[in-house]
């Protein structure tokens, strides 16, 4: 409605009773009509303009200004403030989606939405934590050697220390070569060497025991012993550990006793890569071999 009229000062309240009730329904119905009012328009002044289902107003002389317009069942408005997208270090505008949703203007976030910000899966409900132990995981509280500043967890030197059970270097550390004397490390030259030249690789360091070394070479040793007084006892010895390509050499002592005969012989009957057999008569003989 489009009735509105300044009343005069000689004009009765009789006279204007008319008047106000056009002026009161003009500004209830902001101004609504098929056009816009041409005569006492105000600035800020409302019209609703039936032809176009839209809300303007009077925002300076001969301009009115669109807000919004009511079609189909929603409302659209103008000169809203523009926002940019929301960024990890600012504020602004999302889309809802999968993980954030708007159902009748309650905004809600799923599960899954929070576990991912928070990079754990939150308890739902209140949690009772003991105290951190050395064999439990638990509170604890922020003092000389744990500081926490504006959310910053910080360790001291002393107590990287403690935990590693030595004094970690403060910068990056040069190591020389190792000497027989000095601790350092291994050229590739030298770890070759060592490869090569034969760096033990399995021992069994007993009174039957052997040495195998990385070039392939084993040395092994061992004794056996036979009732005093006995003569020409055949003996097998079984090696330790067999001998994968062939024995280069072997030899035997022996012990005797008091009574034992002086005049007797020790020597290798036979000899293979599992075993070889002793011809003996002292009390105890004793054997090394050598191969690979």
């Amino acid at each position: 409605m489009q009735k509105y009229t300044e009343i005069a000062e000689n004009q009765t309240l009789k006279e204007s009773r008319e008047l106000l009730l056009n002026n009161d329904k003009t500004a209830l119905s902001n101004s609504s009509g098929t056009s816009f009012p041409t005569q006492n328009v105000q600035i800020g002044q409302f019209c609703f303009r039936m032809d176009e289902a839209t809300l303007y107003q009077y925002t300076s002389e001969n301009t009115w200004t669109k807000l919004v317009t009511f079609t189909g069942g929603l409302p659209m408005f103008y000169n809203i403030p523009s926002y940019d997208a929301a960024t990890p270090s600012k504020l602004g505008l999302v889309k809802t989606g999968s993980n954030i949703t708007n159902q009748n203007g309650t905004i809600s976030i799923t599960d899954e939405n929070i576990i991912s910000a928070l990079g754990y899966k939150p308890p739902r409900q209140d949690t009772t934590y003991g105290a951190a132990t050395s064999s439990q995981l638990g509170l604890v509280k922020a003092g000389s050697n744990i500081t926490n500043i504006s959310g910053t967890i910080s360790l001291t030197k002393s107590n990287v220390t403690n935990a590693l059970g030595y004094t970690p270097p403060s910068k990056d550390t040069t190591y020389e070569i190792v000497t027989p004397s000095v601790a350092g490390l291994m050229s590739p030259a030298m770890l070759a060497l060592l490869g090569s030249g034969g760096g033990i690789v399995a021992a069994s360091l007993t009174a039957n025991g052997y040495v195998k070394f990385a070039n392939g070479l084993i040395v092994q040793w061992g004794y056996t012993d036979i009732q005093s007084g006995q003569y020409n006892v055949q003996k097998t010895i079984t090696f330790p550990i067999s001998f994968t390509s062939e024995v280069y050499v072997a030899c035997t002592s022996q012990l005797r006793d008091a009574t034992g005969d002086y005049s007797a012989n020790l020597y290798i009957k036979s000899i293979s890569k599992t075993q070889m057999v002793l011809i003996a008569q002292a009390t105890r003989s004793y054997w090394v071999a050598r191969g690979k």
